[in-house]
């Protein structure tokens, strides 16, 4: 029974490790006047004048898609369902003639994905078939679905079937809304479990005799990187009352590690990453960086949205 529970243990975190797949774009025989970029996991690859992109992906397969900057406006050219490492885009993006190889599936796959979306309420009936890229689709979006569809749709795939990368991370997300120790309606905060830079769970429960502030913020958010100096001397100032948590959305173990290194090494306190999204969705933070004060009970007593770090100290005070 030992031996059965040490094999199951070494295969669930053989599959939770994420292995980069490196991908090969060709776009030397694509037109364009404007720059334009591969989006993949919302991390934005600008693509080269000529020659080749690579790029690492999480997984294969899975969706990535090929958008141009009009002013703030993002405009989407094509959705690619990946599933190899090469892939040769030609053509011309001011015409949006677009021709894809190996696989050419981007021309219908934003209609599949809308036709399969409206089958939500039949997609909910037992036996019915959820597509891979359905699924990709809805984890890329996922701060954009209501919670009863998504549980919903992974009602209907049997237990023994959710191996799929994808499925597996709607699952954590999931899983994550209800397991962390944080009541929207009490406004109390216990714990919550995320991602350190080992890559391992690691779970973060609340001092009983000082105050919280929880840091939300992400890599790809200049003001919240600006702001780590500040909470340096936040921390230096009020180290006898005041802890500090900070919770990045990065997608990518990777990215998180790596950019603005040496702004990060500043921190001295827990510093974990969300990265499946749940507790940027249950604390509702749309907006980086978000600070929220906890009082030595565990009660939420302020909010701040946007850079805040000074109005933070002045509270204290």
């Amino acid at each position: 029974m030992l031996i059965k529970t040490i094999f199951s243990l070494i295969f669930i975190l053989n599959f939770l490790v994420v292995r980069a797949t490196e991908v090969e774009i060709d776009v030397s025989q694509l037109k364009r006047n404007s720059p334009i970029f591969l989006s993949e996991s919302g991390v934005y690859n600008r693509i080269p004048e000529s020659g080749t992109l690579k790029i690492s992906v999480e997984h294969l397969p899975t969706l990535i898609r090929l958008i141009s900057l009009d002013k703030s406006k993002i405009v989407t050219h094509q959705v690619i369902w990946l599933t190899g490492n090469i892939l040769k885009i030609k053509g011309s993006i001011d015409d949006d003639k677009i021709e894809l190889f190996p696989n050419n599936m981007g021309e219908q796959l934003d209609n599949d994905i809308e036709h399969e979306w409206k089958q939500v309420d039949v997609v909910k009936k037992k036996g019915s078939t959820i597509s891979e890229r359905f699924l990709v689709y809805l984890l890329n979006s996922l701060k954009f679905q209501e919670t009863a569809n998504l549980k919903a749709v992974i009602e209907t795939i049997p237990k023994n079937e959710r191996d799929f990368w994808a499925t597996a991370r709607i699952v954590k997300y999931l899983n994550g809304l209800e397991s962390i120790g944080f009541d929207p309606s009490e406004n109390q905060f216990e714990y919550l479990t995320a991602m350190n830079k080992n890559g391992e769970d690691e779970l973060f429960e609340k001092s009983g005799n000082k105050f919280l502030l929880i840091d939300f913020s992400a890599s790809s958010c200049r003001p919240c990187l600006e702001d780590i100096d500040k909470l340096v001397k936040l921390n230096e100032d009020f180290e006898n009352e005041l802890d500090i948590l900070s919770i990045w959305d990065d997608s990518k173990q990777e990215a998180w590690l790596n950019v603005a290194k040496k702004q990060k090494d500043k921190i001295t306190w827990v510093s974990l990453r969300d990265d499946s999204g749940a507790i940027f969705e249950k604390f509702e933070v749309n907006v980086y960086p978000t600070y929220l004060l906890i009082d030595r009970t565990g009660s939420v007593v302020k909010k701040w949205k946007g850079k805040g770090v000074d109005k933070v100290g002045k509270y204290l005070e």
